[in-house]
Formats: C-alpha cells, structure tokens, sequence
C-alpha cells in the first residue's frame, strides 16, 4: 500500500469498448463496477490494491472519446475538463490536443497505426443467391428449356404408347400382355418415368415399339450430358476462392503509402478519431495525401470501431480497410471467425492513458500505481488475459512471403446447400399433403363404391336362381 484514499470515493467515466470495459449485470448505466468487466476493469481493481480507493464508474452513452469542436469538448474528455467526473479510463489515445485540455497518466498501451483488412476469399453472397447456389451451375435459361424438354418428352411418350399398336396397351386388348403391363405407360406413368430417368434411376418396363424407344433413347443422351454438364459446372464453381491475383492484391499492402497508391480496396477510420486527427495534422506528404481521400469520402468514415470491423467483414462488392490503433485491431484479429488480419505500418507511435483533470491532487499516486503494475508485470498479464484468441497469422510483416495458403478446394457450407435441402422439404411436405388428400378421397369416394360393389355382389350370390330352386325341390 502506497498511500491510502480510504474515504474517497473517485467518479471515472469510461466507454463500453470490448475488451477494454463490457457490462455483464445491471441496469444500462449502472455506476456499481461489479456489473462490468474488462481490461480497464481490472486495471483499476490492481490499482485500488495498491492505492486503496473506492469509484464508481459513468459509462459515456455515445461512445465519444473526445473532440474539440467550437472551442467545446465532447466526450470523455470533456466529462473530465468540466469537472463532471475525476478522471477517464478509456482506450484514450494521448493526443497534443487533448493535452492541452487534460493530464494524461504513464502510458497503459502502446500502440500505431495499422491496416486491418479480410483475409482474401470468396465474397460474401446474399441469402438469396446462398439458397440458389447449387441450381446455379446451369443458367435459368437452360432449367427452363430442360424442363420443357421433360414436359414434351413425357407427352410424346404417352402419346406414342396409347396410340403405337406394337405397345404394351394394345398387346393387353389382344391378350397378349397383362393389364398391369397395360398401364405401364398410363399418363402418369409417363410423366413418371422419364422423371426417373433424369435421376438416373431404373426402371422395370421399357416401351416396346422401335418409335417409343428411339424417343426414350435420346431422352437418355440428352439427360447424360445434362449430368455431367451439371456436375463438372458444380465443381469447378466450389474451387471459387480467392485467386493469386486476389492473393497478391492484399499482400501488396503492406503500408499506408501503399493504400494511397490503389484503387481496388476503399479505405477509412474512425471519425474525429485520434487516429484521423494524426493524418489530419500530418506534415508528411503521402500521410497528408491518406487524409485528403477520406476528407473527400466521408462515406469511407465509420462512427465507432465495430462499424468499422463489421464493414471490413461484409463488403464484397469493393474491399474495404480499416485504419485505426494496432492494440484494438490485435483483438478483433484474434477472434473468431478467424476472418482478419491486419498490416502493421507502425510509421508513428502513440498510447492510451487515462485522463486526470488538470492539477488534479492524486495523479502522482495513482501514475505510481500504474508504473508498478508495469514493472511487476501485472499489467502484462491483464492484457494477455483480455487480448487472448483463438486465431494465429493476423499479423503481416511487410518482409513477410507467403502469407496466405490457398486451400486445394473450398467446402460448402449450410447455407449455399440450403437450396438442395429447402427443395427436399419442400418435396417432402408436398408428398405427406397429397397422401392426405389420397386417403381422404379414398374414404370419401372410392370406399363407398367398393363397399357397394361388394354388398351388390353378396346379394345376387344369396338369391336363388331358377336351378338352385329345381334342384332343392328335387331334393
């Protein structure tokens, strides 16, 4: 224990930004620091052990680290320079500017600036091409035509069986094939049996004149080009992946200078960020050029980082990086789905610090604290503990080759075979109704029938003919 604050209760204002400060109990905006956790979090509970205090914390609603902006701060920062709370424990970079306003305590992280981008691959499809991406080997034009074909097809085969007199129907007239053989090749049964010869099934009947075989013939050639077409379009359309000019097009960046010098991948920060307001100072020509290109897009500008990490996951349609503080980007990098990875420039360096208001009593204490956290290397485990992830290679060195291996295939995942199992169900249910309403019309219309026929037949077996009457009265 270095000095004692027992008594004192410290009002820190800080912004929910994982890892840094998260709340897991509690109302929105609970004060009490037991509803939270995080880096920030345990930092000041190392702190409190050697500098024994009590806080509460106040959790800035609009995420605001602090900008000046009409001679007015906003933010944290400003929470802290108008003396609404004593200090700020935040992911707050040290900025000139903000100097001028606040103290800043030892350095808690250090950290530059760095570009995060996603891995190469194949982009991102809406729902409704995932659930259409296993008809889409075949152009619509072609599903079409070959559904036409079968409708055709199966017409003229019933037509040639019901009217051929060397088919299965008239040979039943003749007696020379049974009734059962007869219906072989019924309107349904057509239908149904060039269906199944689209799916390669077998069958237990052929038609038996030379047209009817000549038709089913060709049916047979046209489905067995159908296939395989299909199935060597398939392949070829699950190896799309990132190709090595996709690969060598994210590997060339490997520095801010190189951003400026494309135009394939967009590129942003964060808004009136720390980071945004370094190249907005920058005497360095290409730095100043960076600047310039998102002055004039503000569109490429993201309010907060998730906006700015769930941009760089989701557009596909242009690639899209995102600059900002190598501390953060190495936590979104290490976590799943495993799906980033950032370039670092490191061409300036920069720290987050907490935020004391001028002339504030207890700064030296608590800067002590921190310099003992650091020394004894607490503070390195904290960040070990909350920067941890399961994902390896999100780092890029710019003397690094190699830096991304491109799979021999790439899988399907659920979604872009949900069309096959949607088509599934869909022939499932369709099957359960249609036996429904085949028992119900059975029970309804046929049964009554049957049961008619079979009384009607019981009835004239019970009467007596004229020669059952001779014969029981010879008897």
């Amino acid at each position: 224990m270095l000095f004692s604050f027992q008594g004192l209760g410290l009002n820190i204002s800080s912004i929910l930004v994982p890892p840094y400060l998260r709340q897991v109990g509690g109302e929105a905006g609970s004060t009490d620091p037991r509803n939270y956790e995080g880096f920030m979090k345990d930092v000041l509970d190392e702190m409190g052990k050697l500098v024994p205090f009590d806080y509460t914390l106040h959790i800035q609603g609009h995420g605001v680290f602090g900008t000046r902006r009409n001679g007015t701060w906003d933010g944290i920062v400003g929470e802290v320079l108008y003396n609404k709370v004593d200090m700020a424990a935040a992911p707050l970079t040290v900025t000139s500017n903000r100097r001028d306003a606040v103290d800043f305590s030892i350095p808690i992280q250090n950290f530059g600036p760095v570009i995060v981008m996603k891995k190469p691959t194949s982009y991102q499809p809406s729902l409704g091409d995932r659930l259409s991406r296993v008809f889409t080997p075949l152009d619509q034009s072609v599903w079409l035509l070959s559904i036409l074909a079968y409708l055709a097809v199966s017409t003229i085969v019933y037509v040639i069986c019901h009217c051929n007199p060397y088919e299965w129907r008239r040979m039943a007239k003749d007696g020379e094939a049974t009734i059962r053989e007869a219906e072989s090749f019924t309107c349904y049964n057509s239908f149904w049996f060039v269906l199944s010869a689209w799916a390669w099934q077998g069958y237990i009947r052929s038609p038996r004149s030379l047209g009817g075989r000549i038709v089913v013939m060709s049916w047979w050639v046209y489905i067995m080009m159908f296939v395989l077409t299909f199935t060597a379009s398939l392949t070829n359309m699950l190896r799309m992946g990132p190709t090595p000019e996709d690969v060598r097009e994210f590997t060339r960046i490997r520095s801010l200078d190189d951003l400026t010098e494309q135009s394939n991948i967009d590129f942003g920060m964060l808004k009136h960020g720390s980071t945004y307001q370094y190249f907005e100072n920058a005497k360095v020509q290409n730095l100043k050029r960076l600047h310039e290109i998102v002055d004039k897009n503000p569109e490429l500008l993201e309010k907060t980082i998730e906006d700015g990490i769930k941009r760089v996951r989701t557009s596909w349609r242009k690639d899209y990086a995102f600059i900002m503080e190598s501390a953060m980007a190495k936590y979104y990098s290490k976590q799943e789905p495993c799906d980033l990875f950032y370039v670092g420039d490191f061409t300036a360096s920069s720290s987050y610090s907490f935020a004391y208001r001028k002339g504030w009593a207890h700064t030296k204490e608590l800067d002590i604290a921190i310099l003992l956290l650091r020394e004894n290397g607490i503070l390195h485990l904290i960040e070990e503990k909350w920067f941890a992830g399961k994902c390896q290679g999100f780092m890029i060195n710019r003397s690094q080759d190699d830096v991304f291996n491109l799979p021999p295939y790439y899988t399907v995942d659920l979604g872009s075979f949900s069309g096959a199992l949607i088509l599934l169900l869909i022939g499932v249910l369709l099957g359960a109704v249609v036996t429904v309403a085949e028992v119900v019309i059975y029970r309804k219309v046929e049964l009554p029938k049957t049961e008619a026929r079979k009384g009607q037949l019981v009835a004239d077996n019970a009467e007596p003919t004229p020669l059952t009457q001779a014969a029981q009265t010879k008897v």
